[in-house]
């Protein structure tokens, strides 16, 4: 149960960091469209995160 527990907060941490990501990534491209931004925001979240994040954004983008 504790186990089940600390994975729904991990769950909920990549869906916070998902939203942060999105936010982050909008405000790069405005400024700056380049593959830069890729660069940044995989020295700053965790990259199953970041993955997570893409791969949603590019489905609302579609």
């Amino acid at each position: 149960m504790v186990l089940a527990g600390t994975e729904l907060y991990r769950d909920l941490g990549h869906i916070n960091n998902i939203i942060l990501i999105y936010i982050l990534i909008v405000k790069i491209m405005v400024k700056y469209p380049t593959k830069h931004t890729i660069v940044q925001l995989q020295l700053r979240f965790h990259p199953y995160t970041l993955k997570l994040a893409t791969q949603s954004l590019t489905t609302i983008l579609k």
